[in-house]
């Protein structure tokens, strides 16, 4: 099948060409910098909303948060 980094290209691609809401999942911090206009961290027993980050954060503020997350 497709590559990884293949199918990130395909999902800018759609959304270049179709601006709608997508909701990506991923456990990748580099990945979702990379292709997210908005982080939303989960954690938590019944799961809740550790962080939300907004388009340009950076990766250690992303460090930060999950590292929040998970204390």
């Amino acid at each position: 099948g497709p590559s990884r980094a293949a199918m990130q290209r395909l999902l800018l691609d759609v959304r270049a060409d179709d601006p709608v809401t997508i909701v990506f999942v991923t456990h990748d911090p580099a990945e979702a910098l990379a292709l997210a206009d908005r982080i939303v961290v989960l954690g938590g027993t019944p799961t809740h909303i550790d962080a939300d980050l907004p388009a340009g954060s950076t990766g250690e503020r992303l460090a930060a948060a999950l590292e929040e997350a998970s204390a």
